[in-house]
């Protein structure tokens, strides 16, 4: 015998051996379908926190901290005109500011930089604090960080996504005059988009801030499920 035809009469007895160990592990006559299903999901966040930055400088050492008192008194009435739901800050350090000129360096004044943060309660809430920061000269830079449970919108996008292939299913199986039997198989994949910290100065910017866009987890979910169709006489 030849090596080609040694080769392909290995070849044969293999697929030979796949096929029955394939019958053997199935009822004769079984049937399957497979159906897939997606579905999406949005949570919006319903904590944020606010991180705001105060600067100032002066070549005057007193004045310097006596502006920064003056900016967070501003803040504090700012926050209390809405309510703000909790705050605090890093108590700044007084640095001192200098130049190069004529190869000597000169000192120029002095600066203070004082980070607070401010938690607010709820979309509607944020958008307050953050039209109220955007109109005050207090405030240097400031950004609004939402807190959402990612994980929480894709549960629920996954869950409603095996609930639409179900009900595929069934109506697949209704109209086959089957029923569902034991589920074969599941595959499931997805994706979600985390929000990202929004930042702002200007009033109108800050118009948009009531808008849950920029604080909300989308998330995506796909599955492929496989039942096995039986008759519904057999069925319990």
């Amino acid at each position: 015998m030849t090596k080609i035809s040694r080769s392909a009469l290995v070849t044969a007895l293999t697929l030979a051996c796949a096929s029955s160990m394939a019958t053997a592990s199935q009822p004769t006559g079984s049937r399957f379908i497979q159906v897939s299903g997606e579905s999406s999901a949005t949570v919006v966040a319903d904590h944020y926190e606010i991180h705001v930055e105060l600067v100032v400088r002066n070549a005057d050492r007193s004045a310097v901290k006596r502006q920064l008192d003056d900016k967070r008194n501003a803040l504090r009435a700012l926050t209390r005109d809405v309510a703000a739901e909790d705050m605090g800050y890093t108590r700044a350090e007084l640095q001192e500011e200098f130049k190069w000129q004529d190869n000597e360096r000169q000192r120029i004044g002095f600066s203070m930089q004082e980070s607070w943060w401010i938690k607010a309660q709820g979309v509607k809430h944020n958008g307050q604090l953050l039209a109220a920061l955007a109109q005050s000269t207090a405030v240097d830079s400031y950004r609004s960080q939402p807190s959402v449970d990612g994980q929480a919108a894709y549960r629920s996008a996954m869950v409603a996504a095996l609930q639409d292939a179900k009900a595929k299913a069934e109506l697949m199986a209704d109209t086959l005059n089957s029923c569902l039997g034991p589920v074969q198989q599941i595959q499931e994949q997805g994706t979600h988009s985390a929000p990202q910290p929004f930042m702002m100065k200007s009033a109108v910017q800050a118009e948009m801030a009531d808008a849950p866009g920029h604080a909300q987890v989308s998330s995506q979910a796909r599955v492929n499920v496989v039942w096995q169709l039986v008759n519904c006489t057999d069925m319990p």
